[in-house]
């Protein structure tokens, strides 16, 4: 008979004997996830000022798409959901068409349109955008939430998505979320009915 012993990928850095151990394996791990979330956003902020700033052009490419195939090392780069979905929403900020937003988290073109539905970036009756030209001019960084004034009614979300809100707020900073509550307020007033 064959005993197979695994052992772990990672050893953190606690003795194992200590009363503690448990308590700050859990600490490091949530220190770790809140540090990916934040990169997250990061790299999606990143990604939409390269973009709008037009990086490609400056880099003599003639089109966004050739600047990524050529430049961003995206190979193993695979999101999750909830990942994908923060990036649809920071990348639409800034109008990028969805089939570059899909090269970019590694999904169908139909997946980022239907994340950009879910979150009111978009309608299903639009029509499927133009891939932007590298010559465009540079405007303004990527937030996430909608541009002011403008208020999409959706569905209401189901309980993977808000889950998936919730993961996503607990690891943003309190300037951040500051930001998302000043939003989250206009939206409301703007759907409640006044009175005459």
């Amino acid at each position: 008979m064959t005993t197979t012993t695994t052992t772990s990928a990672y050893t953190f850095a606690y003795a194992k004997t200590s009363d503690d151990y448990a308590v700050n394996v859990t600490r490091v791990i949530n220190d770790q996830i809140a540090k990916t979330a934040k990169s997250i956003e990061l790299l999606g902020n990143m990604i939409a000022t390269a973009y709008t700033e037009n990086i490609a052009g400056q880099m003599n490419y003639d089109s966004w798409t050739a600047y990524v195939n050529a430049e961003l090392i995206i190979d193993g780069f695979k999101p999750d959901a909830p990942a994908r979905q923060l990036l649809v929403s920071l990348l639409r900020a800034v109008d990028m068409p969805y089939e570059d937003i899909a090269k970019i988290v590694r999904a169908t073109s139909r997946t980022v349109k239907t994340d950009a539905e879910k979150q009111g970036l978009t309608s299903k009756r639009a029509g499927k955008p133009e891939s932007k030209p590298a010559s465009k001019p540079a405007s303004k960084p990527a937030t996430p939430a909608t541009p002011a004034g403008k208020v999409v009614t959706v569905k209401p979300a189901d309980e993977k998505v808000i889950t998936g809100i919730k993961r996503l707020m607990d690891a943003m900073d309190a300037a951040t979320l500051d930001e998302i509550i000043k939003y989250a307020q206009t939206v409301k007033s703007q759907r409640t009915p006044k009175a005459a």
